[in-house]
């Protein structure tokens, strides 16, 4: 992988007896990279459908997990551990229900649901959901450290996710055309036209950091709070609504997206809500769009004379140049 290719020219010719001249280079150059996006989410060698990069397994998701304090850590255990194949407790793919007496119901594409597996403790004991928390606050799991477990689900490492390899296209082109006014006098004048444009996913989760209207106004100033859409700096226009998926009998009504099978579960369970952990895979990891273009125009003369028995040489030239350096993200699914 990481095919590249390089292609260059460059040509001249005379004209005008001589006197004039003419020249031209160009050179085109790509680099496929290696990118990493969210279909290579995944760990420690899983298939080939959800790996990294052209199926490469160095990826074991390291992980320390820590026990709150001294106090807090198991006889016999040490506080600190350094796990391979660690996986955050209170996020899917799609979306996890990490509150009340549906958590740890998971949901995958096309409105289909399962039981997430949250992987074993340092103990080795399997993550068991405490159906605690609230729509707003996640639950907890005994076994597992905070909000990490090691193995069970493991196509949510977004670690993996990351470019590898920054894929890269460039191409340039330059002229030049001069013209000997006399055997001492040369007018001439250049024309350098580049472009650049490459891409990159540097953070795979960033969508988590920048969708907290999703649950609610968190991080909103108490003015903002009582708006439809957020008017934050970090969110602006992003959709506020109250903490939490409503369900089942909830006041208002349920969230229209939820699977039928979701909100008779939360009917008979008599909850109205929970809390939603979600690593957003149908949005798309964040990708950043750079291209640079660069434009110069060179006009000028030069020659020579001799003077009092001396050669002396002489130029001058005017230039106008101009570089464009746009960049954009969006979602790349």
């Amino acid at each position: 992988d990481n095919a590249t290719l390089t292609a260059q020219m460059a040509a001249g010719t005379s004209f005008a007896g001589g006197r004039g001249h003419f020249e031209v280079a160009a050179e085109y150059s790509h680099m496929d990279g290696v990118e990493g996006g969210w279909r290579q989410l995944a760990c420690c060698g899983n298939s080939l459908t959800n790996s990294l990069s052209h199926g490469r397994s160095w990826y074991i998701s390291p992980t320390i997990l820590v026990y709150g304090s001294p106090a807090a850590t198991p006889a016999g255990q040490p506080q600190y551990f350094v796990s391979a194949r660690g996986q955050q407790n209170q996020l899917g793919r799609y979306g996890l229900i990490n509150s009340g007496p549906l958590m740890g119901i998971a949901f995958g594409p096309n409105s289909s649901t399962y039981r997430f597996n949250y992987g074993t403790g340092p103990n080795g004991l399997q993550g068991v959901p405490l159906n605690n928390g609230s729509a707003s606050t996640p639950g907890t799991l005994s076994n597992c450290v905070a909000q990490f477990c090691i193995g069970g689900e493991t196509d949510g490492n977004t670690g993996s996710g990351v470019t590898l390899a920054t894929p890269l296209t460039r191409g340039n082109v330059y002229t030049r055309l001069s013209y000997d006014v006399t055997n001492n006098f040369e007018v001439w004048a250049t024309m350098s036209l580049a472009e650049v444009g490459t891409s990159n996913i540097p953070n795979p989760d960033a969508w988590l950091g920048s969708l907290p209207g999703i649950n609610g106004a968190s991080g909103q100033v108490a003015s903002n709070t009582t708006d439809v859409l957020s008017k934050a700096a970090f969110n602006p226009g992003q959709v506020l609504q109250t903490a939490g998926i409503k369900c089942g009998n909830a006041a208002g009504g349920a969230n229209a997206f939820l699977p039928a099978s979701i909100n008779t579960a939360c009917v008979n369970a008599g909850a109205t809500s929970f809390s939603l952990g979600s690593l957003y895979y149908g949005v798309g990891p964040q990708k950043v769009y750079t291209q640079r273009d660069n434009r110069r125009f060179t006009f000028g003369s030069d020659g020579h004379f001799n003077f009092y028995d001396t050669d002396w040489s002489w130029n001058s030239y005017t230039s106008m140049a101009r570089t464009t350096p746009p960049s954009r993200f969006a979602a790349s699914p």
